[in-house]
């Protein structure tokens, strides 16, 4: 992807989604090791294998009580499994063709309670379906439930002797941890009404504090907080909430990638994603996880929640000068991610605007809530030098404005010219401008204004106008 498309891709995502046929959507609690970077070998088996399913567990997936029913009657297992690798399942929503994957070992039980069908649920439970049973990631219908936000599913399952501490095999990942690494407020909120442990982490060490300050949810994050959760716990590479809140890396589950690759026959779902991209109706595929499925769904409001989440986060007491086994704070890992901009003569030259305003104010948030802009980072570098190797010019001079020895920060003109030279305006901004907006949405962030009330506008006006008549009077 070229600097141009990538600028241009997540602002350019609801037309992408128009021109494409087929949009691969991940399955609620797979998605972070199902498609995000998975490397096996490549698939063998032919698209029609990829799309041949079970009767039952095609019945369950549209949500065809009938003819579940029909099938269980005539003799097919409630408990049976998916069998031959991974499947995609089919069908129509909203008006587009919407694809599914589920992993070998699945049951009718599962995909019903991932997909909400309650009613097939009961049906089957009733019909002998075990609650217990797990895929073969270890996932069971409950969690498979909890990650999908099937709140209702979930109930009735907990009602059935399902467990509240149930661990996958692999991850070691509870419900509460998967709803809250899916950002499933109302079912991990349940959860914790019902007695889930708070306390608990996955075999990697991230605990439910963790997937919910990655995932930018402020009312998780309170209530974790107030259930007496580590602020500033460490997972086992030492990484507190606020590195993964501050962090672009996916949370991809190091022991599915390992399974995938380790299971022949299985390889991976991305082997899957390239044998559908030759379908002749397909134009293009676009994962979603990839995009939309951190925090909120709107993209239009993503900036804005992150600089919410970090100025709650830091209020609730993250302590943003903590270093994690690499030895990075989380200012690090955030320049870390900084694109370029330069600085000439009060002019700015910003590549990824969108992405450059949404950084700095995160850092400007930082530093006005505690961040030490003085601390030696990992390596012994210090946030200047990391601002230079990033190219970032913007950055040094917001720094600059809370280090008591000011560094000058080097102007490019020769660069800013050649770049004016090539692309006139196109990435020409004024730097007081710049300067000016990051500022204010920081303040805003930090300090919202409070909206009035009708009240308090009417008595205020007439506060004023018993002044003016007093005024009148008694002049």
């Amino acid at each position: 992807m070229t600097e141009d498309e990538d600028i241009g891709f997540a602002d350019g995502l609801a037309e992408i989604k128009n021109k494409c046929r087929h949009l691969i959507v991940l399955n609620e609690v797979y998605r972070v090791g199902f498609y995000q970077g998975q490397c096996g070998k490549p698939f063998s088996s032919d698209e029609n294998e990829v799309l041949d399913v079970q009767y039952l567990h095609q019945a369950v997936f549209d949500g065809n009580l009938e003819h579940t029913q029909l099938l269980v009657k005539a003799g097919e297992d409630p408990n049976q499994k998916l069998r031959g690798g991974p499947k995609i399942f089919t069908c129509v929503q909203d008006g587009w063709k919407m694809m599914y994957g589920y992993f070998e070992g699945t049951t009718p039980l599962m995909i019903a309670s991932q997909r909400g069908h309650l009613k097939i649920v009961k049906f089957l439970r009733n019909q002998g379906a075990i609650i217990g049973k797990t895929d073969c990631l270890g996932f069971n219908a409950f969690l498979m439930a909890c990650g999908s936000n099937q709140l209702d599913v979930c109930r009735y399952l907990f009602r059935h002797r399902t467990h509240l501490e149930f661990r996958d095999e692999l991850n070691g990942m509870t419900p509460l941890l998967v709803a809250c690494r899916a950002g499933n407020e109302a079912v991990a909120k349940w959860l914790i009404e019902e007695g889930a442990n708070v306390h608990v982490c996955d075999f990697t060490g991230k605990g439910a504090l963790h997937f919910a300050a990655w995932n930018y949810n402020i009312p998780l994050m309170q209530l974790l907080v107030s259930k007496f959760v580590k602020i500033n716990s460490k997972d086992r590479d030492g990484n507190t909430p606020l590195h993964l809140m501050l962090s672009d890396s996916p949370l991809e589950p190091p022991a599915t990638e390992e399974f995938l690759e380790q299971k022949k026959e299985v390889d991976t779902i991305k082997g899957i994603l390239e044998t559908m991209a030759k379908m002749k109706d397909a134009n293009i595929i676009v994962d979603l996880g990839l995009t939309i499925r951190r925090g909120t769904e709107d993209i239009m409001v993503k900036s804005d929640e992150k600089w919410k989440s970090l100025s709650v986060f830091l209020k609730l007491g993250a302590d943003p000068n903590v270093r994690n086994r690499e030895g990075k704070t989380p200012l690090q890992v955030l320049l870390e991610g900084l694109p370029e901009a330069y600085i000439s003569k009060g002019r700015a030259i910003v590549f990824q605007p969108n992405r450059n305003q949404e950084l700095l104010v995160l850092l400007l948030i930082l530093l006005k809530l505690g961040e030490d802009p003085e601390m030696k980072l990992a390596g012994g570098i210090t946030s200047n030098d990391l601002c230079q190797l990033q190219k970032n010019a913007l950055a040094q001079r917001i720094l600059n404005r809370y280090k008591n020895n000011v560094d000058d920060v080097i102007e490019n003109d020769d660069f800013v010219q050649k770049t004016i030279a090539m692309y006139g305006s196109k990435y020409l901004l004024k730097l007081k401008q710049v300067e000016s907006e990051i500022e204010s949405l920081s303040n805003m962030i930090i300090e919202p204004v409070r909206r009035r009330s009708l009240f308090e506008f009417m008595y205020d006006g007439i506060t004023e106008l018993y002044r003016y008549v007093d005024s009148v009077v008694s002049g």
